[in-house]
């Protein structure tokens, strides 16, 4: 929406779970971790098109997504197995890169 409250319009598709969202540095697409309370991928969201693209793969709770200052990749928490740890993965998909062992577990 504009600034004085105009021109309101629904980012998010009725019905997705999309959480944390995390503009791009250049304004121009939403990262947010989308799923169930069992399994959670991050998306991008062209905001000009609606169009969704996902990015992680990963069969965990992907969640947080941070990104690069020039936004060619994200970080973000992947939890599977009772253990979080610290991921990273090109803007556009690839293979993401895990970058700690065992950060925090239960």
């Amino acid at each position: 929406m504009d600034a004085d409250g105009a021109n309101e319009r629904r980012v998010s598709a009725e019905g997705l779970d999309d959480r944390h969202p995390a503009w791009s540095p250049n304004g121009t697409l939403l990262a947010v971790d989308s799923g169930s309370d069992t399994v959670r991928e991050i998306w991008t969201i062209d905001l000009a098109s609606g169009a969704r693209t996902q990015v992680t793969r990963l069969d965990s709770i992907a969640t947080f997504p941070s990104w690069s200052p020039d936004g060619a990749r994200l970080s973000f928490y992947a939890y599977k197995s009772g253990v979080l740890d610290l991921w990273l993965v090109g803007a556009d998909g690839g293979t993401p890169l895990q970058l700690t062992r065992g950060l925090a577990s239960e």
